[in-house]
C-alpha cells in the first residue's frame, strides 16, 4: 500500500490554498462594491446636471438652484475623486492577494507532484516485485514438470 510521508503536509498546502482563493474572492467583491460607488456617485452627478438643463430649458433656473447645482457637482466630483483612490488601494490589495494564491498554489503544486512521481515509482516497483514473483514461480513449475 502507498504512503506518501508528506501527505499531511500537502493536505496542509491545499487549505491554505483554498484559503487564499477565499481571501481573493473577497477582496474582489470588495473591489466590485467600490466601483459600484464610484459609479453611483457619477451617475448622481450626471442625472443633477440634466435636471439642471431641464430648469433652464424651462427657464425656471434661478440663482440658489445653480448654486446648489454647482456645490452637488463639486460634492460628487470630490466623492469621485476619493473612491478613485480607494479603487487604487483595493486593486492593490487584489493583487497582493492574487500573488499569494500563485504562490500557494506553486507550493501544492510542487508536493503534488512529487507525490504523483513516488507513487509511480511504488507501482513500478510492485509490479516488477509481483513480475519477479511468477518468474520463480513459472521456473519452479518447469524444473518440477517431467521430462
Amino acid at each position: 500500500m502507498f504512503r506518501f510521508r508528506l501527505d499531511t503536509i500537502l493536505r496542509y498546502r491545499s487549505q491554505v490554498e483554498d484559503h487564499e482563493k477565499r481571501e481573493l474572492g473577497k477582496v474582489r467583491s470588495e473591489l466590485v462594491v467600490e466601483q459600484q460607488k464610484k459609479r453611483q456617485f457619477e451617475e448622481g452627478a450626471r442625472q443633477s446636471g440634466v435636471l439642471l438643463d431641464q430648469k433652464k430649458e424651462i427657464g425656471l433656473l434661478n440663482r440658489d438652484d445653480f448654486l446648489l447645482h454647482y456645490n452637488f457637482v463639486e460634492g460628487m466630483a470630490h466623492n469621485v475623486m476619493r473612491q478613485e483612490n480607494r479603487i487604487k488601494k483595493v486593486e492593490e490589495r487584489v493583487e497582493n492577494q492574487r500573488l499569494k494564491v500563485v504562490d500557494s498554489m506553486r507550493k501544492r503544486q510542487v508536493l503534488s507532484t512529487l507525490k504523483s512521481r513516488r507513487q509511480e515509482e511504488y507501482l513500478f516497483e510492485e509490479n516488477r516485485e509481483e513480475q519477479k514473483f511468477v518468474d520463480e514461480i513459472v521456473a519452479t513449475r518447469w524444473e518440477k514438470e517431467p521430462k
